[in-house]
C-alpha cells in the first residue's frame, strides 16, 4: 500500500476523541422552538432543549431575562454527559442571563403535605455529569404556607458542576444537594463542585404544614443524605439568608474553601449559623474513618453563630479540620442562645472530639468559643483550649485589635465579582504589615490537608499567618483562574499503548510558567503520549502554587483489522484523452461506508468524475465507533491506470 504524507496526517487527525461529535445549541428570549437551535436561529426555552439534546452537548443561553413559569426538570440519565465531557448549560460569554420564576406557581403536592417548588429539579435517580455556568436564578416564591422552596434541588444526582451561578430573592433554600448512596454515587464515584456561586436575599417567611417555622428552611447551601460523595464549595458566598449560610451534613467528604458567609439568620426563628458541619453516624464507614471535612480560609461575620461542629448523637462523629478561618462580630440578633465564633456541640457519648482547629481568628463575637467539658485539639488560634468550662481562654501569644486589619467593613464582602466570576479583592480581614498575627500560625496540619485537597497551601515567610488572608501572598481566588483545556486525545490501540492527550493552559499569575502533574503515573510533561486507555487527571500549577485541573479520558480500541479490499474498479474513458476530458469510474469495497477523492468526501458514494489529467488519490474508509480510519488508498490517473490497491501493483482497465 502506498502511504503519502497526507495519509499519515489524516490518520492522526482522525484519532481525536469523540468529543468533536458533540453538538452546540443556542437559546434566546426571542427564539423559536421550531428553529434548529443554531446561533442565528435559536430555540426559545430550556425545557424544549432537554427533549432535543444528547449527552455531551453544550447549550448556550443568550443574554436577557427569561420569564419561566414551570420547573425545569432533568429526568435521570436522559441527557447525561460523561466523566470527560459533561453536558453543559452555559450563559453566553460576556452576556447577562437571568431566569425569573416570578410567574411560577407549583401545583399542590401530596409529598409530606407540602408543595415542593424548585427552579431546577434533578430528583430522578441517575442524573449526572452536568455542568451549569454563568447565569442567575431569582424569584422562586412561596405562594402559600404549603410551599417549600429550593432554587436548585438535587436528589440522587452525581458528578455535577455549578460555576458562577447566582441565586437571589427566593423564598427558601438556594441549593439542596442530597446524596443517595447506591444510585451511581458509591464512595469515590461522585465528585460535585460549587465554584464561585452566590446565594443572597433568601427567606422562607411563611410556615409549613410540617411544623417548620418561618426562617428555618432557607439555607444558602445545604447538603445531606448518604455518604460516599466528594463535594467541594470553593469561593462561594451566602448572605442575607434567613437560616444557615452553609449547612453541610452527612458523611460525605466536603471541602469548604475560601467561602464567605455573613448577615444570615435575620428572621427570628432562623438559626443563622455561617458554617454548620454535620458528620456521620457511628456505623457509616464510607470513607473508612478518614478526614471528611476541611473548612479553610473562610469568613463568618454578623451571623448568629460562626463555625459550628456538630457532635451529638444524631451526628456522632465529624473528623474535621478548621484552618485559617475568621469569625468576626457574630452576635445574637433575636431569639436562641448566645452567639459564638466557634462552637462544638456537646456530645457526652464521645467527649474526645475528632475535629481540630489551627490558625483561626475569633474576634469581637458575643462568645469567641463555646464548648464545655469536651477534649479537642487546637493550636495557634486566638484562643487556647481547655477541657473545663467555658472550654477556652483568650491566648496571650498574640493580641487581636481592630488595628490588625486593613478594614472590618463587612459591606466590602458584597462587592461585585471580578471578570470570570472570581471573588472580589477586598481589604476586609486583610492584615496590616505591623500585625503580630503575621507568621504567628503553624503549618503542621498542611501536609494532611494537602493530601486531600490535591494542591499545596501557600504561605509567605517562615510559617503561616493566623487568619484567612496570608500577608504578601497572591490569593488564587483573586486572580484569573488557571484553565486546563483538552485540545485532543489519541486513541490507544490495545496492546500498543498508542494513546495520548494534548492540553493547553491559561490563567494564573501574570508572567507565570506552569508545572504539570498527571495521575496515575506521576508524569510531569504538558502532554502525555504512549499511554494505555483509561482515566487521567492533570493538575497544572503556576509560580504562586495556584492550580487548575481537568479529568481526561483516553479511549481504547481493538487493533485494526486487515485493510478492506477494493472489490472492483471500472473506469470509462474517452477514446482520445485531452486536458478537458473526463474520466468516470465506479468503485466498490467490502465494508466501506465513505469514499474520499483528493481529501474531499465524495458526494455520490462510489461514482467518481475526474476532470483533469494528473495524479489523484482515492481512499475508502469504514466507521469504527464514529471515528473514521483509512483502510485503502489508490492513486488514479485519468488514463484509467490505478496505482496501488489490492493487491499491490498496476492495474489497467
Amino acid at each position: 500500500m502506498i502511504y503519502t504524507m497526507y495519509t499519515k496526517t489524516i490518520i492522526a487527525l482522525l484519532l481525536i476523541a469523540n468529543s468533536v461529535f458533540a453538538n452546540t445549541y443556542y437559546i434566546a428570549t426571542d427564539g423559536n422552538n421550531s428553529d434548529p437551535g443554531t446561533i442565528t436561529e435559536p430555540w426559545l426555552d430550556w425545557a424544549y432543549a432537554l427533549t432535543q439534546i444528547s449527552g455531551g452537548d453544550t447549550v448556550y443561553f443568550r443574554g436577557g431575562t427569561y420569564d419561566v413559569d414551570d420547573m425545569i426538570v432533568f429526568t435521570g440519565g436522559t441527557v447525561n454527559g460523561t466523566q470527560n465531557e459533561k453536558t453543559a448549560f452555559f450563559g453566553y460569554p460576556d452576556e447577562t442571563v437571568i431566569f425569573d420564576f416570578l410567574t411560577y406557581d407549583e401545583e399542590p403536592s401530596q409529598l409530606g403535605g407540602n408543595t415542593y417548588a424548585a427552579a431546577i429539579s434533578m430528583t430522578s435517580h441517575g442524573t449526572g455529569y452536568l455542568h451549569f455556568k454563568d447565569f442567575e436564578i431569582r424569584n422562586v416564591r412561596q405562594h402559600d404556607s404549603l410551599t417549600e422552596v429550593t432554587a436548585i434541588w438535587t436528589q440522587a444526582a452525581h458528578n455535577l458542576t455549578f460555576e458562577n451561578i447566582t441565586i437571589d430573592s427566593c423564598n427558601g433554600r438556594g441549593v439542596l444537594y442530597e446524596t443517595v448512596w447506591g444510585y451511581g454515587n458509591e464512595p469515590g464515584a461522585d465528585t460535585t463542585m460549587f465554584i464561585n456561586c452566590d446565594v443572597f436575599d433568601c427567606a422562607d417567611s411563611l410556615p409549613y404544614t410540617g411544623g417548620a417555622v418561618p426562617g428555618n428552611q432557607a439555607d444558602g447551601f445545604k447538603t445531606y443524605g448518604n455518604s460516599g460523595s466528594y463535594i467541594v464549595y470553593r469561593s462561594c458566598r451566602a448572605w442575607k439568608v434567613s437560616d444557615d449560610g452553609f449547612d453541610l451534613g452527612n458523611g460525605s467528604r466536603i471541602i469548604i474553601d475560601s467561602c464567605w458567609s455573613f448577615q444570615n439568620g435575620y428572621l427570628e426563628e432562623g438559626e443563622g449559623t455561617a458554617f454548620k458541619t454535620g458528620g456521620r453516624v457511628e456505623t457509616d464507614t464510607a470513607f473508612g474513618g478518614e478526614l471528611i471535612r476541611i473548612i479553610k480560609n473562610c469568613i463568618a461575620s454578623e451571623c448568629r453563630n460562626g463555625f459550628r461542629l456538630l457532635e451529638y448523637p444524631d451526628y456522632l462523629r465529624t473528623d474535621a479540620r478548621f484552618i485559617n478561618n475568621f469569625a468576626y462580630n457574630n452576635v445574637n440578633n433575636g431569639g436562641g442562645a448566645s452567639a459564638y465564633g466557634f462552637n462544638i456541640d456537646r456530645n457526652e457519648f464521645y467527649p474526645t472530639v475528632l475535629g481540630e482547629w489551627y490558625n483561626n481568628i475569633s474576634y469581637n463575637n458575643e462568645m469567641d468559643w463555646r464548648t464545655s467539658y469536651m477534649t479537642y485539639t487546637e493550636s495557634h488560634n486566638t484562643w487556647d483550649g481547655n477541657d473545663g468550662y467555658p472550654g477556652y481562654t483568650i491566648t496571650d501569644t498574640v493580641t487581636v485589635t481592630d488595628g490588625d486589619f486593613v478594614s472590618l467593613d463587612i459591606e466590602l464582602l458584597k462587592a461585585d465579582r471580578k471578570s470570570g466570576g472570581y471573588l472580589p479583592e477586598v481589604s476586609f480581614g486583610s492584615l496590616v504589615s505591623t500585625s503580630d498575627l503575621i507568621d504567628a500560625g503553624t503549618t503542621s496540619p498542611f501536609t494532611e490537608v494537602e493530601s486531600v485537597l490535591g494542591y499545596d497551601i501557600s504561605y509567605n515567610g517562615a510559617t503561616s499567618d493566623i487568619g484567612p488572608f496570608e500577608y504578601g501572598v497572591i490569593h488564587c481566588d483573586t486572580i484569573t483562574a488557571i484553565t486546563v483545556t483538552l485540545d485532543s486525545t489519541a486513541i490507544d490501540t490495545i496492546g500498543s499503548t498508542t494513546g495520548a492527550a494534548y492540553i493547553s493552559v491559561s490563567g494564573g499569575t501574570y508572567g507565570t510558567s506552569y508545572t504539570y502533574y498527571w495521575t496515575p503515573g506521576g508524569y510531569t510533561t504538558q502532554d502525555i503520549t504512549g499511554m494505555a486507555g483509561g482515566s487521567y487527571t492533570i493538575v497544572a500549577s503556576d509560580d504562586s502554587s495556584c492550580t487548575g485541573n481537568r479529568n481526561v479520558f483516553i479511549s481504547s480500541i481493538s487493533p485494526e483489522s486487515n485493510d478492506l479490499t477494493l472489490d472492483s474498479i471500472s473506469v470509462t474513458t474517452p477514446s482520445t484523452l485531452t486536458a478537458s476530458d473526463t474520466t468516470i469510474f465506479h468503485v466498490s469495497s467490502t465494508g466501506a461506508k465513505t469514499y474520499y477523492l483528493n481529501t474531499e468526501l465524495n458526494a455520490t458514494d462510489s461514482l467518481f468524475i475526474l476532470s483533469s489529467p494528473g495524479l489523484h488519490m482515492l481512499e475508502c474508509k469504514t466507521d469504527n465507533d464514529s471515528i473514521r480510519y483509512r483502510q485503502s488508498s489508490n492513486r488514479i490517473y485519468p488514463s484509467g491506470t490505478i496505482y496501488g490497491g489490492q493487491p499491490e501493483g498496476i492495474k489497467t482497465y
